[in-house]
């Protein structure tokens, strides 16, 4: 077999080995959103930050709206959690900018953690170009309660004469 030929499949190889990685990390990070990130901001941050509504006019329920910003400029910078207003926010660093506002639904050690890594990630959110924006939602036991996030059941159909 000809040098050129071992070395065209060598590189055909190592790059898909290599997109196989990407692929995996991509998933893992969609997968970390999911599980960690979306149902906090679905919880705490949607009410004031998602559809309509815009406090701040700073939407979260879009990957390129969290990178926009809001009135206060860019909130996140993906990859570095110590440049992201985000962070700061939910920390409750600063007085004036503290979210979420009310001290009884603050994030938890492990939230703001998650957080932070999500950051460190890159800011993977598994939502596609032109893909609908998260309904925002107030009442979560009425979200569990949705058509399509209940189990599929038998009915008794129409009787047809």
């Amino acid at each position: 077999m000809p040098l050129r030929t071992i070395a065209a499949c060598l590189v055909f190889v190592m790059s898909s080995m290599a997109a196989t990685a990407d692929d995996e990390a991509a998933r893992a990070g969609d997968a970390f959103f999911e599980n960690k990130i979306r149902p906090v901001l679905v919880e705490r941050c949607f009410k004031c930050h998602a559809g309509e509504k815009s406090e701040g006019k700073l939407w979260l329920d879009r990957r390129e709206f969290v990178l926009r910003g809001g009135q206060s400029g860019r909130v996140v910078v993906p990859g570095d959690p110590g440049k992201s207003l985000l962070i700061r926010a939910i920390r409750r660093v600063d007085k004036d900018s503290q979210m979420p506002p009310d001290d009884a639904n603050k994030l938890t050690d492990d939230e703001i953690q998650n957080f932070v890594a999500w950051v460190k990630m890159g800011l993977p959110f598994p939502e596609g170009a032109g893909a609908p924006a998260i309904t925002p939602v107030n009442d979560l036991a009425k979200a569990r309660r949705y058509w399509s996030l209940q189990p599929p059941r038998n009915s008794k159909h129409p009787r047809v004469e």
